[in-house]
């Protein structure tokens, strides 16, 4: 008797962060108008793709919550499925002291309670196998390559961007300066990725994440384009007509990681 073929299937984990608890961070930390409703929307389009769907918002939006999940589902998807990776909420940057190889400076997702380093997400994506086809959106001022500390500086911020203040991220990294310290030492050995990734952020190096009180800059533009699944071209078209919508003092930043012989990009966005 043959065995059974098991379908692909397609998951999606979701985080919107609005506000930063105030033990970890600051009283003065920033308020997002609108991460979590991101979230609501990439619900929505990922239910009308067919994927199963993993929301997090607010103070369950945690770091333990993202990593555990995240390496939860790295063991259960098989070559052919499909994840929808989303963070939306603020940027932020730890400062890599003693250690002149590096940048001086490492980005982060800051979920309600403690930071994600960047290093970190490529450490649990090694994690699952190849074959696997991942899409990272983060709708935050981050990117996957680095933060230039000169550049950091220059950003202008204001009540609606995505990001850390220069002075305040580096008060919340000398509060708890053991603990990402020692978050970073262990994830500086970036393991290579097996899967396909596909990970599209919300702004250059040298920029920041902009949101209205419906969206972000950049899941507005996503949902403009993919116009309620009305969009039926591929990866490359879609990020095509998502940077033409956007305006250019925010331009999303694409990179496509894992397996150079995959052509992930020829696909068509969120289907598995």
């Amino acid at each position: 008797m043959k065995k059974a073929i098991r379908p692909n299937v397609g998951h999606a984990i979701l985080f919107g962060v609005n506000k930063l608890d105030n033990d970890h961070y600051s009283t003065s930390s920033p308020k997002s108008y609108s991460a979590e409703l991101d979230v609501a929307d990439y619900a929505l389009i990922s239910k009308l793709s067919g994927l199963n769907v993993t929301t997090f918002f607010g103070a369950s939006g945690t770091r333990i919550n993202f990593l555990n999940t995240l390496k939860k589902t790295s063991k259960s998807l098989k070559a052919g499925d499909f994840l929808l990776l989303t963070f939306s909420g603020f940027g932020g940057v730890i400062t890599n002291f003693g250690n002149p190889d590096s940048e001086p400076l490492s980005p982060t997702w800051c979920f309600y309670n403690a930071q994600v380093l960047i290093s970190e997400v490529h450490q649990v994506l090694s994690e699952f196998e190849a074959g696997v086809n991942i899409f990272v959106i983060a709708d935050a001022s981050s990117t996957m390559t680095g933060l230039r500390f000169q550049s950091f500086q220059e950003i202008q911020f204001n009540d609606n961007q995505r990001s850390l203040q220069v002075g305040l991220a580096e008060t919340v990294y000398l509060q708890n300066k053991d603990f990402y310290d020692g978050i970073y030492l262990g994830s500086k050995q970036n393991p290579p990725i097996k899967a396909n990734v596909l990970w599209i952020s919300a702004c250059q190096i040298n920029q920041v994440a902009f949101e209205t009180i419906y969206n972000g800059y950049l899941t507005a533009s996503i949902k403009h384009v993919w116009n309620g699944a009305a969009f039926k071209g591929d990866y490359k078209k879609f990020f095509q007509e998502i940077i033409l919508s956007m305006p250019a003092y925010q331009s999303p930043a694409i990179i496509e990681i894992g397996n150079a012989n995959y052509n992930f990009s020829s696909k068509r966005p969120f289907i598995v």
